[in-house]
């Protein structure tokens, strides 16, 4: 890999931790002669080198620097503390369910994730959900940090099959978890629901024929539900109840380990 260890007049370099921005003007043939990036900096390789070099040993002064020892037995009494929370979270979405593939066939999921929405722990019924869920979690990171914000109580549903998921029909439900006015953890949730709203299974060809398709919206506010946007999902479905109780059941277990949660950092 052009970017890999190379070997240049016995000296070998490590070009992993390169940025984009490096790598556009770096070009892995020997040679004498300078090379210039498009703002007229040094890229030969041997400045590159030396250019991230730097940048490793600045990441591991704040690595360090943040780094604390942690008592293994505390470590694996949360751990397991913390499987506990999200196995019950798992089981109160498969008991509020009113959809079969879920209440009997398990296939939904219950996690945490770090307050940057990368995957901690996961129950999950199905395992596709564990890694989609954290890009979930990203995106509305991303998409409403600034507007309309993300606040303690806060929920928000998602089923975009193209940030995460598998198609439209698996339904996700993401909370954040604040301590003292701070961002904790997210806890997230997700469902195979039976309708979206669009054709029959098989008829569609093109994504806008499946149904409901959401980035991100807001269900939950203040820990209230929010009775408008809520109904503007189900409301497109063809048993609007029989959704709604599902997507309850998200919003049920997101609480749970919520509280939880909680209960563990007090």
């Amino acid at each position: 890999h052009p970017f890999g260890k190379l070997s240049e007049n016995g000296v070998r370099h490590d070009f992993s931790s390169l940025r984009e921005s490096d790598r556009a003007g770096f070009n892995p043939l020997p040679s004498a002669a300078l090379r210039t990036g498009p703002e007229g900096e040094d890229t030969s390789p041997l400045s590159l080198w030396e250019r991230a070099k730097v940048r490793e040993q600045e990441a591991g002064k704040v690595l360090k620097e943040e780094t604390r020892q942690v008592d293994p037995i505390k470590y694996e009494m949360f751990l397991h503390r913390l499987w506990a929370i999200g196995e019950e979270g798992r089981m109160t979405i498969q008991r509020v369910s009113a959809s079969p593939i879920v209440a009997q066939g398990g296939e939904c999921i219950s996690g945490f994730y770090d307050p940057q929405g990368t995957l901690v722990l996961s129950c999950s019924g199905h395992l596709r959900f564990a890694g989609a869920t954290s890009l979930a979690v990203k995106k509305i990171i991303e998409l409403f940090s600034e507007n309309p914000g993300i606040r303690d109580g806060d929920q928000f549903f998602q089923n975009d099959p193209y940030v995460a998921g598998a198609h439209v029909y698996d339904r996700l439900l993401i909370k954040p978890i604040f301590y003292r006015g701070r961002l904790m953890a997210w806890v997230a949730t997700g469902i195979h629901t039976a309708d979206t709203g669009g054709v029959l299974r098989g008829a569609a060809t093109q994504i806008h024929e499946e149904g409901v398709r959401l980035a991100g919206l807001k269900v939950v506010e203040d820990g209230r539900l929010r009775e408008d946007t809520f109904r503007a999902v189900v409301d497109q479905c063809r048993d609007p109840g029989y959704v709604a109780l599902d997507l309850n059941s998200c919003i049920a277990a997101n609480n749970v380990c919520a509280r939880r949660y909680l209960q563990i950092v007090e």
